[in-house]
């Protein structure tokens, strides 16, 4: 008698189961075929920047092409004659680079504690 009281219980939450599970494939299929959600449409915003930022970068192309063209003659002349001031005279070069160091140095740890000049 116990043995036939459990197993019809048994019976009953099997059919339970079956039941909710039925029910959330029915609930599952709605939501899948109910309109999207009102809200933006990242996708679309995305492929908008993008197509924005790639006209962007067409149009400073041959902004920046001048600009490199215009800066880049005069600081690579400054460039090959600071190379060859140091070439002549090496010794000189690096004596004025540590004196620099350390006077930006100074500087900085004046600045940085807060004196300046007189202690």
């Amino acid at each position: 008698m116990e043995g036939d009281a459990r197993l019809e219980e048994l019976v009953l939450l099997v059919e339970s189961i079956r039941k909710e599970v039925a029910d959330l494939k029915e609930s599952i299929a709605k939501d899948t075929t109910e309109e999207e959600r009102p809200g933006p449409d990242m996708t679309k915003i995305k492929s908008l920047l993008d197509d924005g930022f790639a006209r962007v970068a067409e149009a400073l192309r041959p902004i920046a092409e001048k600009a490199r063209d215009k800066i880049g003659k005069p600081a690579g002349d400054t460039v090959n004659a600071i190379e060859e001031k140091i070439a002549a005279h090496p010794f000189a070069s690096v004596g004025l680079a540590a004196i620099a160091g350390f006077a930006v140095g100074r500087a900085l740890g004046c600045l940085v504690s807060g004196k300046r000049g007189k202690e």
